[in-house]
């Protein structure tokens, strides 16, 4: 698999988290499973398809599609050599990108003409597969995610939050975190499940599961990572991680081994 990134547009700067150009190997496509983090990441496929595997079966996705904040892990498979241009937002894009849609689209991937105007998605997917080089696909998703900018800016207090559970890696209680900010924790929960897809609440378990796997990727021991992170104690840090994962965390890191 070959991957080719790319520096967001500076009005995107603040927006993405990462952009990058993905095309797969010939040959028969084995399913990849991603795991839930903080980010809804777009897709657009300029070659091949993408399908979801689900419990009743599989799925074959449009050629430009969401993925929303995940509950539990997803599988994909390609179908036939797949060529995407990805982009992971940053928590609050999609309340400058889709306004109000984030919730809908949380544990799931959607088409993209569900968030967007129907007729340009439609015409940036001919586009891209006439289009020649990676860099000429970067150049297209980004001049439409710049045309598609809501002119309408989110709540100040979004993204204050949203940073401030980061910065605490999913620790800070949130009413604590509304006091701070000088919001109602109703009109912070509110915000959030609107333009993020997700309470604070939720969200923070998502920063903290997400850090948790950083850390045992660099093969920290599970205690240590739970002492780090604030959990309770480590039952509740292998309770917690083995509900985004679906395996507590010794058993899913070995599982490749």
């Amino acid at each position: 698999m070959a991957i080719q990134r790319f520096k967001p547009h500076p009005f995107l700067a603040d927006l993405l988290d990462d952009l990058w150009v993905q095309t797969a190997d010939p040959g028969p496509a084995r399913p990849y499973e991603i795991l839930p983090t903080p980010s809804v990441v777009l897709g657009f496929q300029f070659s091949g398809r993408l399908k979801v595997i689900e419990p009743e079966g599989s799925r074959t996705l449009s050629l430009s599609g969401a993925t929303g904040l995940l509950h539990q892990p997803r599988s994909f498979q390609g179908e036939g050599p797949v060529g995407s241009v990805l982009v992971r937002l940053k928590p609050w894009a999609p309340a400058f990108l889709f306004p109000g849609a984030a919730a809908a689209i949380t544990g799931d991937s959607v088409d993209l003409k569900q968030l967007f105007d129907r007729e340009k998605v439609l015409e940036l997917e001919g586009r891209l597969s006439d289009s020649r080089t990676h860099a000429q696909r970067a150049d297209l998703v980004q001049s439409f995610l710049v045309k598609s900018l809501s002119s309408k800016a989110p709540q100040a207090f979004l993204k204050a939050a949203i940073q401030a559970l980061q910065k605490g890696q999913g620790s800070l209680r949130v009413a604590a975190l509304a006091e701070a900010l000088g919001v109602g924790q109703k009109r912070l929960e509110r915000a959030f499940l609107a333009q993020v897809g997700l309470t604070p609440k939720g969200f923070a378990s998502l920063v903290r599961f997400h850090r948790a796997v950083n850390l045992k990727n660099s093969n920290v021991k599970s205690i240590e990572v739970a002492g780090e992170l604030g959990y309770f104690d480590q039952a509740h840090f292998i309770q917690e991680f083995k509900s985004f994962s679906g395996k507590p965390p010794e058993a899913y890191f070995s599982k490749g081994k």
